[in-house]
């Protein structure tokens, strides 16, 4: 079983596209088909149901799928070990960022203004055919407190109600959640945590939000608020967002409204030591905001 096979296998069972792959991987099509049945030929099952020329990742494949991603994961983080025993290895922090993304420029800024030579990868969006063990880290928001040893809560912050200042609800300063029922809600996509979260709160407290607009833009949000058209969560600290006077924040009596940003890395990834050093870098750096 050849290695190439294996990150062949592992793009085209990403975008369930020959055409695509093909180009990614810079190989020809019939190349990478052969490459495949070679694979399948070599396992004795067919990895993919076929139709035409449309192809889809069957059960066999997403089982066999699990085992090349970490396989190829511990391969990759054993060369890095050995590239950063010898003090060669790329001193590039890669960072999926699905929470948080108006606090991570100056974050990047200010660490790179201690380690000049860090470059890094940042990534802001929920794509799911990608293969999380090739990033460093994620930061991501929750509605619980992760507890395991392969993350941090970096903060708890409240998740307020911000309202236009001609609401009817902005004479208010705290409101029950089930006060918001009758609103029109602007939100994230319905992938994002963001969403996610909120939806989750709106349902904890008996009704389902009638999401009018969707943004992943966060000043798109606060735009579409000052203009009367809807309501949104707002989180306290990382939206930055207390002194707007023409966005009125209400406090949520019930149910408790907050979340936690997370920084979190893969078990099987070897973490360099300029990584460590972000690490530290980064938890220090949210507990001073």
């Amino acid at each position: 079983m050849e290695l190439i096979h294996l990150k062949y296998f592992q793009n085209v069972a990403r975008t369930e596209h020959i055409t695509k792959s093909s180009k990614e991987l810079n190989i020809v099509q019939p190349a990478l088909s052969r490459s495949i049945h070679t694979l399948e030929k070599e396992l004795g099952v067919d990895l993919f149901d076929r139709n035409g020329r449309t192809i889809k990742l069957n059960k066999n494949g997403k089982s066999f799928l699990k085992t090349v991603d970490e396989a190829l994961s511990i391969l990759e983080s054993g060369k890095n070990k050995l590239l950063d025993m010898n003090n060669k290895l790329d001193l590039e922090i890669k960072l999926l960022v699905f929470a948080g993304s108006s606090t991570i420029s100056k974050l990047v800024v200010d660490f790179r203004f201690l380690y000049p030579d860090t470059t890094f990868k940042l990534l802001q969006h929920n794509i799911h055919s990608l293969n999380y063990h090739t990033f460093d880290f994620c930061i991501s928001s929750t509605l619980e407190e992760l507890k395991n040893p392969y993350s941090i809560t970096l903060i708890e912050e409240e998740m307020f109600i911000g309202v236009s200042t001609d609401n009817p609800l902005s004479k208010k300063d705290s409101i029950y959640l089930k006060e918001a029922s009758n609103e029109n809600f602007i939100s994230f996509e319905a992938t994002k945590p963001f969403r996610k979260i909120s939806d989750k709160l709106c349902l904890s407290a008996g009704f389902t939000p009638n999401t009018v607009f969707e943004s992943d833009v966060p000043e798109i949000i606060r735009n579409l608020i000052r203009a009367g058209f809807g309501i949104s969560f707002i989180p306290q600290i990382t939206w930055n967002i207390t002194s707007d006077e023409s966005i009125k924040l209400l406090h949520v009596i019930d149910p408790p409204c907050k979340r936690y940003l997370n920084i979190s890395w893969h078990p099987d990834n070897y973490m360099s030591s300029r990584a460590k050093i972000f690490k530290d870098f980064v938890v220090d750096y949210y507990s001073n905001l």
